[in-house]
């Protein structure tokens, strides 16, 4: 395989990413109080703690107990409660479990490298943790089953890790199980399959992240502050039960999109001077008047798109002369038309969003 520096980059950063995650569970862990002394359970035979996963609260949809239990080897401690925040990320996390296991079975050590990579920064640290705040935030149970939760997945991701990333690994486990044998000798059981739940993940990344995102990119194409609040517009199809599952989600997306005041509902009209981004079966309005100089806008966009226009007139010539496709390589080929469909992409976008502000 040949050696390129980038990749000692993303090695950095997503070390990097791992210890500030594991600090920032332990943190909250100590200032709640939840999962205080849990010990290293006996590896040798693997199978840790039969007894601490019978005496936990109910498993499964409930909460993290019965996989706590079985990795730490006793069961979480206080009262707990849990949200659909908790049943999300387990489900994603026996998912992710078993096709790294299956990867690994098939020899594919870069599938398995890159579902665990992305299951742990881009699952559990973008949103897990950043949903995980408004619990530690209410305090009490709710916080006490986020902090088991938090080490649960932590915990099992530094499993999953740990062939990969055998030393980073190890230090934070020694953290997670002070005194007791290292992370190289565990057998881990897996992911129960009773953690598993389809139409939540698909109502999580249909129903709330898709909108989130949908909201910061909006945001982030006007140029809004991230600690700014913006009100927010949710239209949504009547049928099929999305409206009462949108009103599920409304505080977690109020809360991960900065949101002052979110309106969700089936017959929402669009306000004048408001962007707008489609989904399937969602429109999302963001009202800009007050919150940016409409017309500086138009001024500041009116420029990029003519600017954008002209660079694809020039590449759109380039591509349709005949004697730069018979004489420039094939790849350089490719990149011209990679480039023109983005700069088209951009040319489209630019005027959907003056289109929304006249």
């Amino acid at each position: 395989i040949l050696f390129d520096e980038s990749k000692v980059d993303v090695g950095k950063h997503f070390a990097n990413k791992i210890w500030n995650a594991a600090r920032f569970v332990l943190s909250q862990e100590a200032e709640t109080g939840g999962s205080e002394g849990s010990g290293a359970p006996e590896r040798g035979a693997g199978t840790p703690a039969d007894s601490a996963a019978r005496d936990a609260s109910r498993p499964g949809v409930d909460g993290p107990a019965e996989l706590y239990a079985s990795i730490f080897g006793e069961a979480a401690g206080g009262d707990l409660s849990f949200g659909w925040e908790e049943r999300w990320i387990l489900s994603r996390l026996a998912r992710r479990s078993a096709d790294i296991d299956q990867s690994i079975a098939s020899y594919r050590f870069d599938e398995a490298a890159r579902g665990a990579y992305d299951f742990f920064w881009h699952e559990f640290c973008d949103w897990y943790l950043e949903l995980s705040k408004g619990a530690f935030r209410e305090g009490g149970s709710r916080a006490r089953g986020a902090a088991a939760t938090a080490r649960t997945v932590l915990g099992a991701s530094m499993i999953l890790l740990h062939p990969i990333m055998p030393f980073i690994t190890e230090e934070i486990w020694s953290m997670l199980s002070p005194g007791g044998p290292v992370l190289a000798g565990y057998r881990f059981r897996g992911v129960p399959e009773h953690y598993l739940d389809s139409k939540l993940e698909s109502d999580v990344e249909s129903s709330f992240k898709e909108i989130v995102t949908a909201i910061r990119n909006l945001r982030q194409s006007f140029n809004i502050p991230p600690g700014k609040g913006v009100p927010a517009i949710i239209r949504c199809e009547s049928t099929g039960g999305r409206l009462a599952t949108l009103e599920s989600f409304r505080e977690p997306i109020r809360q991960l999109a900065r949101v002052d005041e979110l309106t969700i509902a089936a017959g929402a009209a669009k306000p004048a001077r408001s962007a707008a981004a489609g989904l399937a079966g969602v429109e999302v309005y963001l009202p800009l008047a007050g919150i940016v100089d409409i017309d500086a806008e138009k001024k500041r966009l009116a420029r990029d798109l003519e600017k954008v226009s002209r660079e694809c007139e020039k590449m759109e010539a380039r591509l349709g002369d005949g004697r730069f496709l018979e004489k420039a390589p094939p790849e350089v080929v490719e990149q011209e038309r990679a480039r023109f469909g983005e700069l088209s992409d951009r040319r489209r976008r630019i005027a959907r969003i003056l289109e929304d502000l006249a």
